[in-house]
């Protein structure tokens, strides 16, 4: 992906991402400008909704960051990202 290293020259890639919003317009605005800031080109972002504390699929990675957003709620957070070369 052009314009980071992280991704090197993947095709693509997705991740889950967690912040304070009062909507999901707001939460969409601050992970476009988040990700922005570290030169990733958001396409879309999918199943916007709360996280209510309880036990997730995504395991003790995620409660981790939840539990850094709640403290810090300034902060965007997100997950390892996971990356693709084909469409």
């Amino acid at each position: 992906m052009k314009g980071n290293r992280e991704l090197g020259d993947a095709l693509g890639a997705f991740v889950n991402v967690l912040a304070w919003a009062k909507s999901p317009t707001e939460f969409k605005k601050r992970v476009r400008e988040a990700m922005a800031y570290y030169k990733y080109h958001v396409v879309s972002i999918r199943d916007v909704g709360a996280h209510r504390g309880d036990k997730t699929k995504e395991g003790e990675e995620f409660e981790e960051l939840a539990r850094d957003v709640y403290e810090n709620r300034s902060h965007v957070r997100h997950s390892t990202f996971h990356s693709y070369d084909e469409k």
